[in-house]
Formats: structure tokens, sequence, C-alpha cells
């Protein structure tokens, strides 16, 4: 360009380049051919359709809370969760020390161990939901050994978001984490339960938020 020096003129990558021979030129250049492979073939326009979250974790950005009434669980849990990106978790022994922190500071997420002590998890769950102001809110994540059909109700019942079954991976752990974090469902406050929507919807449905009408 007249008037710019080398280092100011700008570099135009000429169509096709870069691309397998043979290979039809994408109208868009290489880079969105790039970047629609990546998301499963959606356009998608950052102004107008933002990428899904699940194309870049965000775990770094959360303050997670760690229940297990086991030092070593509880260590190799918050472990694997900086592993996979998280920057803060902290770590609680037993169900006060869980409800402790809560009141200490503000969390994104709660993994709990379903055998805690001195109340166990499904109890501590249904007293985190009778919190009074914004706590009741946190997402929980449940971890248990006995992962039967009736324990898995009790624990929705009282209002656990998701159920993981010990062993568990990273993998899996961080799935569940952005499974509650990018496709909250709604949360329902009422006289006879307090927790998010027990109904599951799809990815792109909006969850609504509503309270329950009890019988007179």
């Amino acid at each position: 360009m007249p008037g710019l020096s080398t280092r100011e003129r700008p570099f135009h990558t000429p169509r096709g380049m870069g691309q397998k021979p043979g290979a039809a030129a994408h109208p868009n250049g290489p880079a969105e051919m790039q970047n629609r492979r990546f998301t499963g073939g959606l356009r998608l326009n950052p102004t107008i359709n933002p990428p899904p979250r699940w194309v870049k974790p965000m775990l770094h950005a959360k303050r997670i809370l760690v229940g297990d009434t086991s030092n070593y669980l509880a260590g190799l849990t918050a472990a694997m969760l900086r592993n996979v990106g998280a920057k803060v978790v902290v770590v609680a022994t037993d169900s006060a020390a869980v409800l402790l922190e809560l009141h200490r500071a503000a969390f994104d997420v709660l993994v709990l161990d379903d055998q805690m002590q001195p109340i166990d998890g499904i109890a501590l769950t249904r007293q985190i939901r009778a919190e009074p102001g914004e706590r009741h809110r946190i997402p929980i994540i449940m971890v248990c050994v006995e992962a039967d059909r009736s324990r898995i109700e009790e624990a929705r019942d009282a209002g656990v978001n998701e159920f993981i079954k010990k062993p568990m991976s990273a993998k899996i752990l961080e799935a569940r984490i952005n499974q509650t974090m990018d496709n909250p469902r709604g949360f329902v406050a009422s006289q006879a339960y307090t927790g998010p929507d027990r109904r599951r919807h799809d990815a792109g449905e909006r969850p609504v938020e509503r309270r329950q009408k009890t019988a007179d």
C-alpha cells in the first residue's frame, strides 16, 4: 500500500492457501472451515450467535467447594478439578465445615460426597436448600458409592442437580459441572420442595424460574 512501510502493510493470505490438494475453496476461507469443523458445522457469528460454552471450558473462572469426609479423597477431587482448569477449589471435610464455607464466601458449585458426617449428603442438601438468601441456589453435584435408583431419586428430591458414581474420572466430573453450569434448570421454591426443576429439558430449551403453588 502507498505510504505504508513493509512492517505496516497488512498481510492477506491468498484464498485456498493451506488447503489439501484438490480441496474446494471455502467461501469464507480456511479459518472458517476449521471453525465449522470444530463446532459441528454451525456457523457462528460472535456478536449474534456466541460459541457454545463447551467450545471453551470456563472452569478457571469458577469457585468450587468440595465436601468429603476423607482428606485423601477430598484432595484427590480437588486435584482433578485443578487439572481440568479450576483455579479456586476449597475443601471441607465434614458437613458443618461445608455450611461454614458457604456462609464465608459465594461458590459456583458444590461437589458433595453422599456419606458426609455428622449428617449425610442428602440431609445436608436439604439443609442447604432451606438456607436464606442466594446460598440455597448453589448447584450441587453428589458423589456416591452406592448409586442405586432409590438413592438417586432420594437425592433428586432433596435438591441435588447431578449425581456421579464412584470411582469417577476428572473427565466425568468436568462434564457434570459443565452440564450444570451451561444448561441450568429452572429453580423451584415451595413449601413442598426447593431445588432445581426435577424435569429434564433439552439443551436448547430455556429454563423457567417458577414458584410452585401448594394446596391450602
